[in-house]
């Protein structure tokens, strides 16, 4: 039984980049590479094998190697 009355609140922080340091970021990686959302919100980077090969993390505006 589900039980409608039950709220559920997210918590998180407000993740944002500009268009022009994520144009840059996004420069560094291959054109087949993959970006998926994460559960922090960042972007995982996946390459042509469907490996993780990193991240784009958005409070430090770069693109970090796993």
């Amino acid at each position: 039984m589900i039980d409608t009355n039950t709220t559920v609140e997210a918590k998180f922080h407000l993740r944002w980049m500009t268009v022009r340091k994520l144009k840059e970021i996004m420069d560094q990686l291959d054109d087949d590479y993959i970006v998926v959302p994460n559960r922090v919100g960042n972007l995982s980077v996946r390459n042509n094998d469907d490996l993780a090969i990193g991240f784009i993390d958005f409070n430090e505006e770069r693109f970090e190697t796993d």
